[in-house]
C-alpha cells in the first residue's frame, strides 16, 4: 500500500516548476506529503510495462489524500536491491502529474520482473497548497 504523512505548516512562497512564479499563500495553506509505494502492489499503483518496446517499466502513486489545489512539487527516488548484491534500482523521471496522483518511469531498460525481484520502492515528497 501507498502510505501519506502530512506535515505543515511550511513557507508561504513556493516556486512552481510550470510557470516560476510564487504564490503568496498563508502558511496554514502549504503542505508537505510523504509516502512510500511498495515494489509489491499488485493492483492499480504496481509497477506496470510502458509502451510498445522491451524496457520501460512505470508506476502511478495515489496522492490524493494530501489535498492539493494545484500540482505540486514533487521528488521521488527507489530504494532496494539487496545488500552487498549486484541487484539495484533503475533511475526515474516523473513523466504525468497532476493534483492527485503522478506517473514515475524507469529510465535505464527494466521488467516489471526485476522491479519486483530487486524490491525498488518509490519514496517521494510532495509539496504543495491546500487553500
Amino acid at each position: 500500500s501507498s502510505g501519506i504523512n502530512a506535515e505543515w505548516p511550511l513557507r508561504p512562497g513556493l516556486n512552481t516548476p510550470k510557470d516560476h512564479r510564487t504564490f503568496n499563500s498563508p502558511p496554514e495553506c502549504a503542505r508537505t506529503c510523504s509516502g512510500v509505494a511498495n515494489h509489491d502492489q499488485d493492483n492499480f499503483y504496481g509497477w506496470k510495462s510502458w509502451g510498445p518496446g522491451p524496457g520501460d517499466v512505470f508506476m502511478r502513486i495515489n496522492i490524493a489524500g494530501c489535498g492539493y489545489l494545484r500540482p505540486p512539487i514533487i521528488t521521488v527516488t527507489l530504494s532496494g536491491g539487496y545488500l552487498g548484491g549486484d541487484k539495484k534500482c533503475p533511475s526515474v523521471y516523473i513523466n504525468i502529474f497532476s493534483r492527485k496522483f503522478f506517473h514515475i518511469t524507469t529510465v535505464e531498460n527494466a521488467s516489471v520482473k526485476e522491479m519486483l525481484e530487486n524490491r525498488c520502492d518509490a519514496y517521494w515528497i510532495a509539496t504543495g497548497f491546500v487553500c
